[in-house]
């Protein structure tokens, strides 16, 4: 189906039902709600600027779970189940505790899960001084510094604070993991780096990418055709991501990447 599927994710009361209402609320008028594929999650179709947009799984948000004791990890799995049924998660985060490990698992099990990502520093209204919001900045950084790509945005579910800037993010996001890369474009790319001399090389041999062109969509996949995919480490998929991002307009998507043997079939 082709209606944006929106999840919001977090750990327990940072303000998830509180934003849910929110985007959902009167102005926007909630269209109807569908049951969902999992056991008693219900998804709202909200519209917004006349495009239906479903938030997954709102139920999850309102169920006040009996396991006391390991709510986290509840909220966590509830968490991933609506991941997999969206195309965009809203990653929402207390301000006032900053970005956790926790915060960071979720954005990492979405990004595996090739699902967008828009961050929402929740109940900004609340931080008082600068020093406070250095430290919040401090700790986003530090904590998603894994995925520079993914946007961040201040908001109060409380107060209304920046909630159409969420939903204008989101689309973007979503844009930007269902697009087509011009293979023309990779390519001309690629030569810029190859001018530039950036390579990897060990024990004589030299990485050589011959061709590069997207072989997936929602997230984009690009397969690079080289002579040596073995000789690809970290630091250069990164250095190679860096510069499409650069590049492209990718905000907010993760993206795939595969060296694959150029004359065999063998890949990466």
């Amino acid at each position: 189906e082709d209606m944006l599927s929106i999840a919001i994710v977090g750990r327990p009361n940072v303000g998830k039902s509180s934003l849910a209402n929110r985007l959902a609320n009167k102005k926007r008028s909630i269209v109807s709600d569908v049951a969902g594929t999992t056991r008693d999650a219900i998804d709202t179709v909200i519209q917004w600027k006349g495009m239906p947009i479903k938030l997954v799984d709102t139920a999850g948000m309102r169920k006040k779970s009996q396991v006391h004791e390991d709510i986290e990890y509840y909220s966590l799995v509830r968490g991933l189940q609506a991941i997999d049924r969206a195309d965009i998660c809203l990653l929402v985060v207390d301000a006032t505790v900053g970005v956790t490990e926790q915060d960071q698992k979720v954005a990492n099990m979405a990004v595996d899960r090739g699902c967008g990502i828009v961050l929402l520093l929740n109940k900004w209204d609340l931080i008082d001084s600068q020093q406070k919001r250095d430290e919040v900045m401090a700790s986003l950084s530090k904590r998603m510094a894994f995925a520079p790509w993914i946007p961040f945005i201040n908001i109060s579910a409380l107060t209304g604070r920046a909630t159409d800037k969420v939903l204008a993010a989101a689309v973007k996001a979503a844009e930007a993991r269902a697009q087509q890369l011009k293979t023309s474009e990779l390519n001309n790319l690629l030569a810029e780096i190859r001018e530039g001399g950036h390579t990897r090389s060990e024990k004589g041999r030299r990485l050589k990418i011959q061709y590069c062109t997207q072989t997936g969509s929602k997230p984009p996949a690009l397969s690079f055709w080289c002579n040596a995919p073995d000789l690809v480490d970290e630091n250069f998929e990164r250095f190679m991501e860096n510069r499409i991002r650069e590049r492209f307009e990718l905000t907010g998507t993760p993206i795939r990447m595969r060296f694959r043997q150029k004359n065999e079939g063998g890949e990466k």
